[in-house]
């Protein structure tokens, strides 16, 4: 089961859902930061629990005007796109980012290419690295190659019930 999201602009709500344990996802949670008119052109906007797999769905925009952006990757057998990206986490939001994981190949080797004015979403990353990190760092982000960062509040991986438990988040 695939979720999708479309927005036009980074919303600061969160939305959680609860899915049945029968597809196989556990939990999804939509972060709804979309790259817009901003000048942040890579998002991660929806987290998956999926058995023992934590996965986050990404979105890139090229804005008007610039050159096409060629992203490298891997894709699977059912084509579903993973770009090369670094894991990397701080303890405070002023802190010094700490490299926690390199990009990890699920598939053949892959490269798309994102045109001026194109929104790609859809492109999925794995986050299984930083949730043992939850509680003992604050913030993380995955990085492209090109230095575009997606960063997020680590809190976010945990699904709304470990939330409650643990009374934080938003």
């Amino acid at each position: 089961m695939k979720i999708s999201l479309i927005a036009s602009a980074i919303v600061t709500s969160i939305a959680c859902l609860s899915l049945r344990a029968a597809d196989n996802i556990l939990w999804s949670k939509g972060a709804f930061a979309m790259p817009a008119s901003t000048p942040q052109p890579f998002a991660l906007n929806i987290f998956t629990q999926e058995g023992l797999h934590l996965t986050g769905s990404c979105a890139y925009k090229r804005a008007e005007g610039q050159p096409p952006r060629l992203i490298e990757g891997t894709k699977t057998s059912n084509e579903e796109f993973w770009p090369d990206v670094t894991g990397q986490v701080k303890d405070e939001k002023t802190g010094s980012w700490e490299t926690v994981s390199s990009p990890l190949d699920y598939g053949r080797r892959a490269t798309i290419e994102i045109k001026a004015g194109e929104l790609k979403q859809n492109l999925l990353v794995s986050l299984d690295v930083f949730v043992p990190l939850v509680g003992k760092y604050k913030v993380g982000r995955i990085v492209l190659k090109g230095g575009e960062a997606a960063e997020f509040d680590l809190f976010e991986l945990l699904s709304a019930e470990e939330c409650k438990r643990r009374n934080i988040g938003k």
